[in-house]
This record gives C-alpha cells, sequence and structure tokens, in this order.
C-alpha cells in the first residue's frame, strides 16, 4: 500500500495521470527550473528589504555534512551567511531546489559514484539564477 500511496504522490506532485509509468526527466526539470525561480525571487527580495543589492553575485553552496553556505566575495557576505543561518525558509526553499537537481543529476549519471566532493551551488546574479554542481572543499571539512 505505501508504494502505491507513493507513487501517488509523485504522480500529483508532477501533475501526472493515474496510469503513468513513469516519471518524465522533463517534469522534473521544469520543477527545479520553477523551483529555482522561487527561491531566487524570496531571496533577492528578502536581500532588498536587507538592503543589500545584487551585484555583486551571491553564490550558496551545500555540501554533504554541512550547513548552507555562502560562498562569495560579496561586501554583505557575513549579514547574508546570517539570515541563512537564521531563515528556515530560506533553507527549505534552497533544498527542495537541491532535492531537484541532485534527481536531474542522479538520472544524468546513472551507475556513477558521485564524489563527496561535489557540492550543489545556486547563485544569484543580476542576470538570474543558476544551479550547478562544482567540486569545493567546504568550510565545514
Amino acid at each position: 500500500m505505501a508504494h502505491t500511496e507513493t507513487r501517488s504522490g509523485i504522480q500529483r506532485l508532477f501533475n501526472l495521470p493515474e496510469d503513468a509509468e513513469g516519471l518524465p526527466l522533463a517534469a522534473v526539470e521544469d520543477r527545479a527550473s520553477r523551483r529555482l525561480s522561487e527561491f531566487s525571487a524570496f531571496a533577492l527580495q528578502t536581500l532588498s528589504e536587507m538592503g543589500i543589492t545584487i551585484p555583486p553575485a551571491v553564490s550558496f553552496v551545500s555540501c554533504p555534512n554541512c550547513q548552507l553556505e555562502i560562498n562569495s566575495q560579496h561586501p554583505h557576505a557575513a549579514e547574508i551567511q546570517a539570515w541563512l543561518n537564521e531563515s528556515l525558509e530560506a533553507q527549505e526553499r534552497f533544498k527542495k531546489v537541491e532535492v531537484l537537481y541532485e534527481l536531474i543529476r542522479a538520472s544524468e549519471l546513472a551507475g556513477q559514484t558521485i564524489p563527496p566532493s561535489v557540492c550543489f551551488h545556486v547563485g544569484l546574479t543580476s542576470a538570474g539564477a543558476i544551479a550547478y554542481f562544482e567540486t569545493f572543499v567546504p568550510r565545514c571539512s
């Protein structure tokens, strides 16, 4: 029963018909893009309310076994990190983006082992948000 309930939940989450045999990668990519845009809009609005502007760009990074951190030379980096540490909403929104991009990456690299030094990044730029994976040595290591 749990498998059926999980499948039904995934179908609703991605707006798939009940008889869908699988989850199309395009549906995950579309959801990831929308969540990235939502996180970007939320972060930019909050930073603006704090008097922080983009540019310069801000880069957020999430590594295994570490907290979400800023990886930028932004003049307000300490303030932005404090906001990240205190804002559960920011952390949750970021994680929603990360999980979807992890699904995409896992499908692209099926069968390959991803080293633990590969971290997920979201960059906020004046041209928009970007999401990518990169080898990174976090401060928590």
